[in-house]
Formats: structure tokens, C-alpha cells, sequence
């Protein structure tokens, strides 16, 4: 099975007014008669959950709409798309420099994450803002 992708026609980043990136609670506690709680983890790895939203035209809103409808089956199947964190940021040197590669171009990091949207929380009604719509959704990065 080969994996959807992010479609390109559609931004590759998130707005930064709407994103917002969880880290997995896989640590479970126990309370003591008295003293600190006693702890362990309950995973070495888990889900992190991604708030989303994209601004874009009416044909950006039919390419999202096909993008979740038909190449994830109503948001079944995951997906990739760029790391919406770490993709592109130039790698510094110590000294602060930014570290080049042989034809003088500096040395990005180029990651992707594997996500589904979130189950339970499917994308909502695209918000309109003149010619453009928001479109607010949930992901789940998956370990």
C-alpha cells in the first residue's frame, strides 16, 4: 500500500495562528499514602496531537475536500506531510554560522511526519474570510 501524500497544491505549512503540537502522557502515576507519587512509563512512544488550519481559495477548499474524502477514505488512511516543526530550518555550526554543503547552499533538514487525522475529530465546517476560507483540523502524529 503505497501512502497518500500531503497534496502539493495545498500550503505546506500550517497557519501559525492555528497550530498547536501536544506531546504523548505516557508516564503513569500512583499515589502513596504520603510522599511524591510513584511513577512509570507506560509506552516508550506515543501519539502526538497536532491542531491544524489552512487558509486557502475555493479550489484549495475542493482539493482539501478530495484530499480527505477520497485519498484518506474520510480520514482513514495516514498520510505524510512535511514536519511542521523541523522541515527546512538550516542546520547552524557552533559558532552560530549556518553549515553549507558543496554548491554553497546551506544544509536544511528535510523530515516529514506520518499522521492520520484524528479519529473522532474530523475536520470542521470551513470557516469563509472573504475569498479565502480557514479550515481547521486535527492530527495525530504517529509513533
Amino acid at each position: 500500500m503505497t501512502l497518500p501524500l500531503w497534496p502539493a497544491e495545498l500550503p505546506q505549512k500550517m497557519r501559525e495562528e492555528g497550530f498547536r503540537r501536544g506531546y504523548p502522557d505516557l508516564v503513569h502515576a500512583s499515589r502513596m499514602a504520603s510522599g511524591v507519587h510513584k511513577t512509570r512509563a507506560l509506552a516508550s512512544m506515543g501519539e502526538q496531537p497536532v491542531q491544524c488550519m489552512i487558509r486557502v481559495d475555493r479550489g484549495g477548499l475542493a482539493r482539501f475536500d478530495r484530499f480527505f474524502f477520497e485519498e484518506t477514505r474520510n480520514g482513514n488512511l495516514p498520510f505524510l506531510i512535511r514536519d511542521q516543526v523541523y522541515d527546512g530550518v538550516e542546520l547552524a555550526a557552533p559558532d552560530g554560522s549556518a553549515l553549507m554543503v558543496d554548491d554553497d547552499s546551506a544544509l536544511a533538514i528535510s523530515a516529514v511526519w506520518l499522521v492520520r487525522f484524528t479519529p473522532g475529530s474530523p475536520p470542521e465546517q470551513a470557516q469563509p474570510s472573504g475569498v479565502f476560507f480557514r479550515v481547521p483540523f486535527f492530527l495525530t502524529i504517529l509513533p
